[in-house]
This record gives C-alpha cells, sequence and structure tokens, in this order.
C-alpha cells in the first residue's frame, strides 16, 4: 500500500480526489495549506477528512504567499500587464509547499483535484489536457516541473462535475453539493483595486479615455480598473460599442476603440518553459492565449532559450500581455510563456 498526501483545499474536487485514492488503497494523508489571508476553508478541508478517516495536516504559508503571488500580481498590474495569478501560485507557491510537505512526512506520492491528465514517455513526463474538456485546467498548469509531474497524480482528472458530486455523496463528504469558487482566492469579492492599493498604486488615479485616432473622449476611474477587451463600466456613450484596446501607464491614459482593433495574429512571449529539451527552434502547434481561449494553430519560432514569437494562422482577439500563452501537441501540453 503506498503512501500519498493530497492537497485538500475545503472543496468538493480536491475531497474526492482524496476519496478515490482511498477506494484504490492508497494510505492517503491530506493537507490544508493556508495561503490568502481572506479565503480560509480549512474547517470544510478539516471535516472532509474526518469524514474520509484520513491524517490531516495543516500548514500556513501566508506570508510566503503574500509576497510570491499576491505582491507579483500587484507589481505586474502595476506595469501595466494582466496578471493570471493562478499560474505563478501553481509554480512557485502551491505545489512546491505540497512538495515540501511530502519531504517532510517522506511521502513520495502527491494529488490533488485538478482537472488534467499526466503520462510519462521515453522518460519525459507530459502534462495533457482533460477529458473534461469544460473544465480542463492543464492551462493553469503548465511551468509545473517534471520533478513535479513525476511524483503527481489528478485522481478526478478526467471526470465530469457530476459524477465528482456523486462520489462525494456516496462518501459521505459534507462538501458534495458546495458551489466551486470563481473568484481569485485573494480577491474573494472580485474588486481587485483594494489590494494593488496596498502595493503602492498610483494607477488608481482617474485620467483619459483616449479613442485610438488620439482624441480625448473622457475620464476613467483609474487603469487598474481596465482590462484589455473590457466593454462594461466604461460610462460613455458613443456612435458603436467601445473597447479598452490599450494601457499607457506612463501617460495615465486608457486607449479605447473598435472591436476589430483588438484582433492581432502575433506576440512574443518571455520566460518560457517547455516540457522537453528537444524543441526545435521552428515549430508547429496550437496555443491557448488565456484559459478561456478555444485555442489556434500557430507557428512558434525560437528567439533566444526562453523568449520566442508566436504567428497566428488567423487573428486572435485580445492577446493581452501578462497573460500566458501555452503551447498544445494535440491533448499533450509542450510549453508555454508569458506574454509580452
Amino acid at each position: 500500500m503506498s503512501d500519498i498526501l493530497v492537497a485538500v483545499s475545503g472543496g468538493v474536487d480536491s475531497s474526492v480526489a482524496a476519496y478515490v485514492l482511498k477506494k484504490e488503497g492508497y494510505n492517503v494523508s491530506g493537507v490544508y495549506m493556508r495561503l490568502a489571508s481572506q479565503k480560509d476553508e480549512s474547517g470544510d478541508a478539516f471535516n472532509a477528512a474526518q469524514n474520509l478517516g484520513i491524517d490531516f495536516h495543516v500548514f500556513d504559508k501566508r506570508e510566503e504567499f503574500k509576497e510570491k503571488v499576491v505582491s507579483r500580481f500587484a507589481r505586474e498590474y502595476l506595469k501595466g500587464l494582466t496578471p493570471n495569478p493562478c499560474v505563478f501560485c501553481n509554480e512557485t507557491m502551491k505545489f512546491p509547499a505540497l512538495f515540501e510537505k511530502a519531504n517532510e512526512l517522506e511521502i513520495s506520492l502527491t494529488a490533488t483535484g485538478h482537472y488534467a491528465g499526466i503520462y510519462e514517455r521515453g522518460g519525459v513526463y507530459y502534462l495533457r489536457k482533460s477529458k473534461n474538456t469544460a473544465k480542463d485546467q492543464s492551462y493553469m498548469l503548465y511551468r509545473l516541473s517534471q520533478n513535479m509531474l513525476s511524483r503527481l497524480v489528478f485522481p478526478i482528472g478526467d471526470m465530469n462535475k457530476d459524477d465528482v458530486r456523486l462520489l462525494a455523496e456516496e462518501g459521505n463528504i459534507p462538501v458534495a453539493h458546495k458551489a466551486d469558487s470563481q473568484d481569485i482566492c485573494f480577491v474573494p469579492d472580485g474588486d481587485y483595486r483594494p489590494v494593488i492599493a496596498e502595493h503602492g498604486d498610483s494607477t488608481g488615479k482617474t485620467g483619459d479615455f483616449v479613442y485610438e485616432d488620439g482624441r480625448i473622449i473622457g475620464k476613467h476611474k483609474g487603469i487598474s480598473a481596465y482590462t484589455i477587451g473590457q466593454r462594461k463600466g466604461l460610462g460613455i456613450a458613443w456612435e458603436h460599442p467601445l473597447y479598452v484596446i490599450g494601457k499607457d501607464i506612463a501617460g495615465n491614459r486608457v486607449l479605447l476603440g473598435k472591436n476589430e482593433s483588438l484582433f492581432t495574429d502575433s506576440l512574443t512571449a518571455s520566460d518560457v518553459v517547455y516540457c522537453s529539451e528537444q524543441m526545435p527552434s521552428v515549430f508547429r502547434c496550437e496555443a491557448k492565449v488565456r484559459y478561456s481561449h478555444s485555442g489556434a494553430m500557430c507557428t512558434v519560432t525560437k528567439l533566444t532559450e526562453n523568449t520566442v514569437s508566436v504567428l497566428f494562422d488567423t487573428h486572435q482577439r485580445a492577446i493581452t500581455p501578462g497573460q500566458s500563452v501555452v503551447f498544445y501537441d494535440g491533448e499533450t501540453v509542450i510549453g508555454g510563456g508569458y506574454i509580452d
């Protein structure tokens, strides 16, 4: 019987992951990581662990999380970027903390309730999309290292949500019908501006809305309140729908224009990682430019060891600096980086 440590977050997915592994004969332990000060679900995690009859551990990583995730999120917004904090949290905080605890407990295998898959071929571990395409989280996990993937299991990775909830009922798990969280964990009300303000936000000052032809057409509430592609909440009556097409941090200006101005066929990305060191200097693949993007075919050209240019076969809407571009070969993740 193998030992395995499961990250139990207090939600139904991670709880069912632990239940499935216990049914499969693993000696399961659960761990809850206190990360965001604004959100503590350790009570739900503890109750789930008790019902499952597994060992349960709690450890506090709030200060480290604040620096590695919250502060980085704010700093990137202050640069005019639109970061996805889950991506760098998984790489630098959540999974390293999980493995740190596993090592402390002398447990080699770990698991989470993510929707994705892992397989090994030729000594290389590959992340792949979930067969449940509506819940697939491979985009958020693309930066996990080979060492992490080799010790990681996703027990519910290909399940649909209805089946997960049925298993929770079967296992008498208290959170069987708990709603999925839709917010960033440290921004539970969806308003991230106070978080940025805590880090010396100068982008909260009012400034000009500027049309794409250079005309000043109104006043904005602060650059940090807007994202590329945004239409709602601009408060400007115009002859056609207006969208945020860019941000000028130095000039404290939000650039507005037509929907078609949001489309482009290229991007550059940096801090690129690959699942294999054998990637050619030019390759074809499918790429996603945000979590909800359906993906599009493109040609990727390496500029340096960790920077690339990407040319899409067709124009893509609202490619946003700070988000990730993730490369796929069919269902398999082959790499990705941060959009410049």
